[in-house]
């Protein structure tokens, strides 16, 4: 093979064509220095083409969400653990049809945790070529176990379409947001054979359990995300008619672990004249310092460091038609702290820190004596920690007040406070251009404009700790799938249909737009990154930069057979032409051989 490189060493003989170690001319050269033209490489009438395909195809499309629906992947039950996998093995066999390398990662259950399923996570990597932008779409296919089956008037897997309106569990929260990416995908594939932007997919069967084993399982595939420009989800963050809000700011949080311990001398009762109060009674004391029902949290400085809430943010919550009333019937629940109006709770619920108590469990003594009174108590509560706020400042905060808590309620058995986890917040920047372009996408298919909160945060932890292993420069953006009024696990989860082949249409959108956004090299932290190929050569870095010319590729040809034939590797480079019979490329000039 002939090098025809224009810094260093053109037309010497290069041994390997595929390894190129022994050819450093390209290495000066990367994607920033094409024009931004050549760096979009897909065409509106694409587009165009790509949706008249996915409205022909919505019976077939309907056909698989049936299929997806009546697979019960319900998360924390061992005895489902089959359908779990079976679902996730549904959707890597698509993904393998549409040439999506597919990864299937198993975590089991640990030997404390043997009454729980298995989590099954896909990894799938669509990449085409390197001058297009690297998407990852997070999505989970489980539904919560259904607790109360009477208030469903229709099978909750069984997709029933009665009056335009599609129903069954998981359609606008979980089983409906990724397959409809995956069709959008498929679209696009269908039509032009390519995708506008490379695709890579993590979808898991436990995010109702808290995600159980996907954080171990990102740390340990770290370099999958490496690439990421763009992490997308789906959320149900349609809050009014014809308002979508974007969101893109992610609470952290710090989970604790309360324990109190009986006095070594309290060996048979509580009651005793020396110990007025049992562990329990204890816990139950320093529990109640921590929040009350009405006021919230009672742990002083805790709102220290919060951003305050801007007019933007404000009027987007004067926005949203979700109050105070729909979450206590949701929740069945009296009374909520700061209930007075709905932009102040609405405030309190997605602007500030809060405390939330989890379990109490206690341990007893193997002593027929104390039986009822428990040795050992134990709790686990979390403080919800929101953009710029320190967890160090907060861990603090919770252990002063505890403190301080112990000695006026003048406790006399022994408590130990542990941090067991933590996460830190994230807050992308607003106005970026990732941003703006799922803002265009919502615009083009339902004529509105999204609304993007400047501190409004989600909880959603994955995305927080996939962040973390992205490009430096990478964003992420939660785009609405459905009505807020639709929140995960509430009886007759419907969705149009009109609004499930829109939000195909949508997606299909996002991904053009998101081509026309023009990348960058990623070089300085994926080395080579610019000459990595992919399924669409044609675009591929390598390709477009046409170090070849025309008039010469009769030469090449048959240099090429002269190598083969002569078995040789290194040729005397001469017979340079003058500077006028230089070709041009960009920026940078490369000669041509006699």
């Amino acid at each position: 093979m002939i090098c025809w490189g224009d810094n260093k060493n053109c037309g010497i003989f290069v041994p390997d064509v595929l390894d190129r170690k022994n050819c450093n001319c390209e290495r000066e050269m990367c994607i920033s220095d094409l024009p931004l033209e050549d760096r979009r490489p897909v065409a509106e009438v694409d587009l165009e083409e790509v949706q008249d395909n996915m409205y022909m195809r919505s019976e077939e499309f309907l056909k698989e969400l049936a299929n997806m629906i009546k697979v019960k992947s319900i998360s924390g039950d061992a005895q489902y653990d089959k359908q779990n996998k079976h679902i996730i093995d549904r959707l890597a066999q698509y993904l393998k049809q549409l040439d999506f390398d597919v990864d299937v990662a198993e975590y089991k259950p640990k030997d404390n945790e043997e009454n729980l399923p298995k989590q099954y996570v896909l990894f799938a990597n669509y990449f085409s070529t390197p001058i297009k932008n690297v998407v990852l779409l997070y999505g989970y296919v489980d539904v919560p176990a259904i607790e109360e089956l009477e208030k469903w008037k229709r099978d909750p897997f069984k997709l029933t379409e009665e009056n335009d309106m599609l129903y069954g569990q998981g359609l606008a929260t979980s089983k409906g947001p990724i397959l409809a990416w995956i069709q959008a995908i498929d679209s696009w594939l269908t039509n032009t054979t390519d995708i506008p932007v490379n695709v890579r997919l993590v979808i898991e069967v436990n995010h109702y359990q808290n995600s159980r084993g996907l954080r171990q399982l990102i740390e340990e595939r770290q370099e999958f995300f490496r690439s990421v420009d763009l992490i997308l989800y789906c959320t149900n963050y349609w809050i009014a008619e014809k308002v979508p809000m974007l969101i893109s700011s992610y609470s952290g949080y710090v989970y604790f672990r309360l324990n109190v311990y009986a006095k070594d001398t309290d060996t048979l009762s509580a009651t005793s004249s020396a110990f007025p109060s049992d562990p329990m009674s204890e816990m139950c004391q320093l529990l109640n310092t921590l929040m009350d029902p009405k006021r919230g949290s009672l742990v002083k400085d805790l709102q220290r460091h919060v951003t305050p809430v801007t007019q933007n943010d404000w009027n987007v919550l004067c926005k949203m038609e979700s109050g105070p009333m729909e979450l206590r019937e949701a929740q069945d629940i009296k009374r909520l702290p700061h209930e007075e109006s709905r932009p102040e709770f609405l405030k309190h619920r997605w602007c500030m820190p809060s405390i939330s108590i989890h379990k109490v469990k206690t341990f007893h003594s193997d002593s027929l004596r104390t039986l009822r009174t428990p040795r050992h108590c134990m709790a686990e509560f979390s403080v919800k920690v929101v953009c710029r706020q320190s967890l160090q400042y907060v861990t603090y905060l919770i252990q002063s007040h505890l403190d301080e808590a112990y000695r006026q309620l003048k406790c006399v058995h022994t408590a130990d406070l542990r941090v067991i986890d933590k996460l830190a917040p994230l807050n992308e920047t607003r106005g970026n251009p990732f941003t703006e372009a799922v803002g265009n996408a919502f615009k083009r298919v339902f004529n509105c404009k999204a609304v993007i909160p400047d501190n409004l945060s989600t909880y959603l932890p994955m995305v927080n700790v996939m962040r973390k292993y992205c490009m430096p420069r990478a964003f992420s953006v939660g785009v609405p799938f459905s009505s807020i009024h639709s929140p995960p696990g509430k009886p007759n989860e419907s969705l149009s249909q009109e609004m499930y082949l829109q939000n195909i249409e949508l997606f299909s959108n996002i991904m053009y737009e998101v081509s026309l956004r023009p990348t960058s090299c990623k070089c300085d932290v994926i080395p080579d990154f610019c000459f990595e190929t992919g399924n669409d050569t044609e675009l591929d870095f390598l390709s477009m930069i046409a170090l070849r010319h025309p008039s010469i590729a009769i030469d090449i040809h048959e240099l090429d057979a002269w190598e083969e034939k002569q078995k040789m590797f290194t040729v005397e480079a001469s017979g340079f032409r003058s500077d006028s019979d230089y070709i041009q490329f960009g920026n940078r000039t490369g000669s041509k051989l006699d």
